[in-house]
């Protein structure tokens, strides 16, 4: 029998900014600092809601070259001024 179990809930941006500053105006708390995903041309932050359960706030990272396959969550379709929004 499979159990599949939600480990994060992503929330993109075109700028890591914009995500938390969304995750601020909705939740009012701020995300925590994640991590880099050199590979995929990415980076975010964390909001824990549980044991196994986080927020993820992700964004192009502009800090790395912008990888030759497409980013997760389409990122790389995402227009400069686009709102955050849940991703899947």
């Amino acid at each position: 029998m499979f159990h599949a179990f939600l480990d994060h809930i992503a929330i993109v941006a075109p700028t890591l900014e914009a995500g938390c500053a969304h995750v601020r105006a909705a939740l009012g708390v701020e995300p925590q600092a994640g991590g880099e995903h050199e590979r995929m041309g990415t980076h975010n932050r964390l909001l824990r809601l549980g044991e196994s359960l986080y927020l993820e706030v992700i964004a192009p990272n502009p800090a790395v070259r912008r990888p030759p396959r497409p980013r997760w969550f389409a990122l790389d379709t995402l227009a400069p001024d686009a709102p955050p929004r849940l991703a899947a």
